[in-house]
């Protein structure tokens, strides 16, 4: 059964405190995002999805605030916040449903390390009285280069579904394929994702530190892997498929070379539809 945290269609992204550093192996690394391009907006007119995510940055560039909206009424119907701890690392989120239901995520991290490696997840119900259940955990697995390869996932209910996903990569450090294997609860066949290409140009989201971790469509086993792909890519997809599915993507782009628009064409059997995204930026 599926994070319901991750399912929510509607959210708003606070990030606070966020220092422009971290600290590994003895060393400063710096995550800066001043003097570069920051995304301001994004928008889809996809079906039941149809929407827009609005994003602020402080004059630092060190604060964050993502919501994402309704399109035809702006309604904002749930928002997640996301905590730094004083290092720049991500602490925890806190996905409010309403004002009195939310999912907290806390991220664990060894010693050294400036990635995680796993996270849990706990359910608070103000009015049942429900504090802090815990209700499902992701593990996360890095190659050499420090890209994640690997994430698994499961849950503190007996006999639900539980899975793992494993990645490679090519040398430019974009997604080529992924695989999903089911390892407990009801057992489906394997599922392949195969990414058909990349642009040369750098993705709307690449000066959010730690995007893969904080992105819009944040389930690791999304019915549209494309967040993914570009969560944890360089670069912009072109195209993938799985199954009898197959999905093509074209790009317009600004001066600075980053996305403006995305028209995206599904393909199947019986029937093929596209749908646009649109990107807005403010470039220093």
């Amino acid at each position: 059964m599926r994070s319901p945290q991750y399912r929510i269609y509607i959210l708003l992204l606070t990030v606070i405190f966020l220092y422009p550093f971290c600290k590994k192996d003895g060393r400063m690394v710096i995550l800066n995002v001043k003097n570069k391009c920051l995304i301001i907006s994004d928008s889809t007119n996809l079906g039941n999805n149809k929407g827009y995510c609005s994003y602020q940055f402080d004059p630092t560039g060190n604060r964050l605030t993502v919501a994402k909206k309704v399109a035809d009424n702006a309604l904002l119907l749930n928002y997640r916040e996301v905590h730094y701890m004083y290092n720049g690392l991500p602490d925890k989120s806190v996905t409010y449903l309403n004002g009195n239901e939310f999912y907290e995520t806390q991220f664990y991290y060894k010693d050294g390390s400036v990635q995680p490696f796993k996270c849990e997840q706990f359910f608070t119900n103000k009015l049942n009285q429900m504090d802090k259940k815990n209700t499902c955990g992701f593990g996360f697995f890095y190659d050499s280069k420090d890209r994640l390869v690997k994430v698994t996932y499961s849950t503190a209910q007996v006999g639900d579904v539980e899975y793992a996903l494993t990645i490679s990569y090519n040398e430019h450090d974009n997604v080529l394929r992924m695989e999903y294997e089911y390892t407990s609860g009801q057992f489906l066949p394997n599922s392949v994702i195969m990414v058909s290409g990349f642009d040369g140009h750098p993705n709307p989201y690449y000066t959010i530190p730690y995007w893969k971790f904080l992105m819009m469509n944040g389930n690791w086993d999304n019915p549209d892997p494309e967040p993914i792909i570009t969560g944890l890519s360089r670069n912009n997809p072109l195209g993938y498929a799985t199954g009898k599915f197959e999905r093509v993507m074209s790009y317009a782009y600004n001066n600075k070379g980053l996305p403006l628009s995305r028209i995206n064409t599904n393909k199947s059997d019986t029937s093929v539809h596209s749908f646009n995204e649109s990107f807005n930026y403010r470039c220093p």
